[in-house]
This record gives structure tokens, sequence and C-alpha cells, in this order.
């Protein structure tokens, strides 16, 4: 317990985008003192920072981002969102920017493959599953898993909730929907978090 709150000081201290006004999680790895950072931006966008690099998922030119650090990798998991103006203030000059993705691709230190309408992301040995504005796929038991939980993603937020198999669940994409009722349970926690 010590070693995590000394830990969460020192990204307190060393990570810019850890202010006390911005909310985050942080998901250790199989690589002792490596964590991956997560943080909730706006609706369907957030960023994941591993190692020093910042990848952000559907960006919509909407949350505020002047905290935040300049874009490495931007994925867009609906053609719609990947406009320039919805990424430009997060661009720099070798962002990479990937609207589809046919196959499993590596990017460095992380991987990306595509899983239904979404992404799963591997980082140090950790999963991380982000659904778009689709339903969720079906898929092998990941780390973390981030849900539409729209009326058209999730007719039953609860029994959408318990069909991803993933250790922690964050429900996004909520348009409004109450799902206070959205249990944690042994095997999975809810981490309900502010995205709008």
């Amino acid at each position: 317990m010590q070693r995590r709150f000394l830990l969460a000081l020192l990204l307190v201290q060393l990570t810019p985008l850890l202010c006390c006004a911005r909310s985050f999680d942080v998901i250790s790895t199989d690589t002792g003192g490596v964590e991956v950072v997560i943080v909730p931006i706006h609706h369907g966008s957030l960023l994941l920072q591993f190692k020093g690099k910042a990848i952000y998922v559907d960006p919509d030119g909407k949350g505020n981002t002047a905290d935040l650090p300049k874009a490495d990798f931007i994925f867009y998991t609906a053609g719609e969102k990947d406009t320039a103006a919805n990424y430009a203030t997060l661009r720099k000059p070798e962002t990479v920017v990937v609207t589809t993705l046919a196959e499993k691709k590596t990017y460095g230190e992380i991987t990306a493959e595509p899983a239904g309408g979404g992404y799963i992301f591997t980082m140090a040995g950790r999963r991380f599953y982000v659904s778009g504005s689709a339903a969720p796929a079906k898929l092998e038991p990941v780390d973390a898993a981030f849900v539409c939980m729209s009326a058209k993603c999730a007719k039953d937020a609860t029994a959408t909730a318990n069909s991803v198999q993933t250790k922690v669940l964050f429900p996004y994409r909520t348009e409004g929907r109450n799902l206070q009722g959205l249990k944690s349970t042994p095997a999975k926690e809810i981490r309900n978090r502010r995205w709008y």
C-alpha cells in the first residue's frame, strides 16, 4: 500500500498531465515500476500514457486537453470523427494517426489490434480494450475495458457489463444514462468516471 502511494505521488510530481484538477487511473503492468496512466477526456475520448508515449483514442475536439501531452498516436474507432479539427491541438509532426486497422500491428512497445469496432492495446503484458461506439466484441479476457454504454450499444447495461471479461471495467459513451446500479464483483471492478 505504501509503495502504491509513493508511486502515485511520484507520478503526480513527474507527469504534468496529472494535476489535481484532472482525474486519472493507474494500472500496473508485468514490468516492475512501469504503469499505464488512463485519463478520461470527453464522451468516448481518452488518453493512455505508457513509458512517455501518449495514445489518444477518438479525440473529438470537445474535451479540455490544454494540460495534456501532445499525441504520439491517435486512434479512431469511427471514420467520421477523424477530422483535422478534432486533433489539431494534439498533433505534432511525428504523430501517427490510425483511422482503420485491419490486422494486429506493433508500434515499438505498443501492440494494437482490431476488436469489433474498437481496439485492443497491449502494453507490458497488460491488455486494454476500447469498444468505440459499437456493442462490445466477444474477446479473450483483458485487464481493463472501456465499454460503450449508450442505449444503442447496451440495451441492458448490467448484462453488457457482465458480458465483458475484464478485471476493470470503465463504462463510457454513457450519453446521460444512470449507471450507478452497476456493481463491482470479486472478479470485476467497475470504475465510473466523469466523461462529461
